[in-house]
């Protein structure tokens, strides 16, 4: 089964390159698998960026590359794809955790957007924002997550609205279970995981470790190792990276492009939760979430 475990953002650069679109590719890190792989195609058209979204002077060296080049005919478009996870309940996650997933999965993107306009409204660009189906509903045990999507979710509509006026469209594209079509569920990522496990185990009360149980602290990471051997998931980021193409080049994009994950017979119950949650009442869609993530079943004190 062929498994990238390099993401959405590094197929989409390799896919517009392709195209013939001039790209700046922005990643973590400069001398990581991905970005290699970027530098040795030897492309004119394919620029590869350090961008950290929680260091600022980061963005800001990023941008000026960017503005430098593009300050005269403006840019067609900027996609934000970035996103990291973390596990755990409100209770147990501390405030670091919070700050830093909001960081990366919303205010970076926010900060990029903002500083892009200009340049976006010389051409009537585009802005793809990169959400997920867990956007649109909660999940116990997994809320710093859903919320910062939730986040990009309402920032991006009402940033679609407010771009009317300027002729630039917005579109976002929730990806439902492509576990082994990213990096989320690489051998880095589960080490990062358990990490922050152990982080939220440290700083917990003495009261918050009898209650719970070092157990219950580690689950997200012990379901991680599960489900980082599940065939089932879909290994290929192509219908993903044709929404985001989609959005791209269509002269009338979607708003958002909802991405099930599903292939052949297995069903992906994210996605077809995300496009039914909104109809369902409280008392069925609680249920339904307790069962489905598993919460129904953790013991406490173990």
């Amino acid at each position: 089964m062929p498994v990238s475990f390099i993401g959405f953002g590094h197929d989409l650069a390799n896919r517009l390159v392709d195209d013939g679109f001039i790209v700046f590719a922005g990643v973590l890190n400069f001398s990581g698998k991905g970005a290699c792989e970027l530098r040795n195609r030897n492309l004119r058209n394919l620029n590869v960026v350090q961008l950290n979204l929680i260091k600022a002077d980061e963005i800001g060296k990023a941008v000026a590359i960017v503005s430098e080049q593009f300050s005269a005919k403006g840019l067609w478009a900027v996609v934000n794809n970035a996103g990291i996870g973390i596990g755990g309940d409100i209770e147990l996650c501390n405030l670091h955790q919070f700050r830093n997933i909001m960081e990366i999965n919303l205010l970076g993107h926010m900060t990029i957007i903002k500083a892009c306009l200009p340049l976006l409204r010389r051409c009537k660009g585009r802005i793809v924002n990169v959400s997920s189906v867990r956007g649109r509903f909660p999940w116990p045990g997994y809320s710093t997550y859903h919320v910062s999507k939730a986040g990009m979710e309402t920032m991006s509509d009402s940033l679609r609205l407010e771009m009317v006026k300027f002729g630039i469209k917005v579109a976002i594209v929730e990806p439902g279970w492509y576990p082994l079509a990213t990096a989320s569920m690489s051998i880095e990522t589960c080490e990062r995981v358990k990490n922050d496990c152990e982080e939220q185990w440290k700083e917990a009360s003495e009261e918050l470790k009898r209650l719970y149980g070092r157990k219950y602290f580690f689950a997200w990471y012990d379901e991680m190792l599960v489900n980082r051997k599940d065939t089932r998931a879909a290994s290929s980021s192509k219908p993903v990276i044709d929404a985001m193409v989609d959005a791209l080049r269509n002269v009338h994009p979607k708003n958002r492009y909802l991405v099930d994950g599903g292939q052949g017979i297995n069903i992906d119950t994210r996605a077809r939760l995300a496009a039914c949650y909104n109809f369902l009442p409280d008392y069925v869609s609680d249920p339904y979430l307790m069962w489905t993530s598993g919460y129904k079943f953790k013991q406490l004190g173990e």
